[in-house]
């Protein structure tokens, strides 16, 4: 039976899904070599260890972008800027994502205090010691959020949205993070929910902003903001027996109140994401209506106009 159109079609979507799992598998097992190799920098909160980690694998997963983007140009999702030109329109997206990121945990962690999902008393810091601890861990957290995003909602994610279409690629993708824990011994029920939604929240912030950078700037604000109230180092943190209140071992986005946050933000960035999508269609209608040439007449006018 001859090859149709079709078919030739769908295997071309086939072999760009697999280049994009590759470049996943490929960024997340040189992360994985790293971290073992570099055991010796620290335990896994070591601020030196994740900085130098992130730095490796950052720079290794932007130039495989870089090549990606010039072995096959024509795969990614034209509109998704993937290496942004650093100047005053990159500014505002990191901004505005720096402030979603942060407010939305911020928000997260006032309802589970006010709730009494945690308790959370202040240890005595030095300033030198506390603008130390906070100015590495801020730089090392922007090099693994930004490791992550353009691994994840980078170029295989570019490719993916505009084989397979940009809501099968936020959805599964969300879908995928939140079963990959199920291999983690401490999963929850929560916890999977709770990781399914954040994946849907960047992978449609990306797609609403149509820039790495906006994902990449909320991602930092949330897990920077995390670390400021939540770490150790600067708290005494007692949480609440039951998970759903405080989240668990898991963190406060675990939390009921964490997850309908989450949901709410990722709501948000879909209708966003939607509204962005009709416009276009929206602005080509009006183009082609404008450009259709009236009808000849002999000076009357006929129909609804008439009737005007």
């Amino acid at each position: 039976m001859p090859e149709t159109q079709e078919d030739r079609s769908a295997l071309s979507r086939l072999k760009t899904v697999g280049l994009a799992f590759g470049f996943v598998v490929v960024s997340v097992a040189c992360r994985l070599v790293f971290w073992r190799t570099l055991s010796f920098l620290g335990d896994e909160k070591s601020i030196v260890r994740n900085t130098v980690i992130g730095i490796l694998t950052l720079g290794l997963v932007v130039a495989a972008t870089l090549l990606a983007q010039r072995w096959r140009p024509t795969l990614q999702r034209k509109d998704l800027v993937l290496v942004p030109v650093v100047g005053s329109r990159s500014a505002p997206l990191v901004f505005w994502g720096l402030l979603a990121g942060a407010l939305l945990f911020a928000i997260v962690f006032a309802l589970v205090l006010a709730t009494g999902g945690i308790h959370v008393e202040w240890k005595p810091i030095g300033f030198l010691a506390l603008a130390s601890v906070l100015l590495t861990a801020f730089f090392a957290t922007i090099l693994n959020a930004a490791w992550e995003e353009y691994t994840f909602r980078g170029w295989p994610f570019s490719v993916c949205a505009r084989a397979l279409g940009p809501h099968v690629i936020a959805i599964g993708l969300g879908a995928a993070f939140g079963l990959a824990h199920l291999f983690n011994p401490k999963w929850t029920v929560a916890a999977i929910v709770s990781v399914a939604l954040a994946g849907f929240l960047l992978s449609y912030a990306m797609l609403a902003s149509k820039n790495i950078l906006f994902p990449i700037g909320m991602h930092v604000g949330w897990n920077f903001t995390q670390s400021l109230l939540t770490s150790s180092r600067f708290w005494e943190v007692t949480k609440h027996s039951n998970p759903w209140l405080s989240g668990g071992e898991w963190g406060l986005e675990g939390s009921a109140i964490g997850i309908g946050v989450t949901a709410l933000a990722a709501a948000v960035a879909l209708t966003v994401f939607l509204r962005s999508e009709a416009r276009p269609s929206s602005a080509l209608g009006s183009c082609v209506v404008a450009s259709t040439p009236e009808p000849e007449t002999d000076g009357h006018t006929i129909g609804p106009r008439g009737a005007a």
